[in-house]
């Protein structure tokens, strides 16, 4: 039975653990598109962007701050 409880704990973990990776890189994109975006001039994109990123939110990631500042 503890087996099967460390078993679903490492899921868990493991699951949680690939959200924050997944979350935090795509925040890092979307700020970066954003920034692209706003040296094209494009700001419907850079608009789009930028809220992708504050959407993009994790403890300790500092990409949600930085979509909503360029927001």
């Amino acid at each position: 039975m503890t087996r099967v409880l460390v078993l679903v704990g490492l899921v868990v973990v493991a699951i949680v653990a690939i959200v924050t990776v997944r979350e935090v890189a795509a925040g890092r994109a979307e700020v970066s598109l954003c920034d692209a975006a706003v040296q094209k001039s494009d700001w419907p994109e850079a608009i789009g962007h930028a809220r992708a990123a504050a959407e993009a939110l994790v403890p300790g990631s500092p990409w949600p701050e930085q979509g909503w500042m360029r927001l």
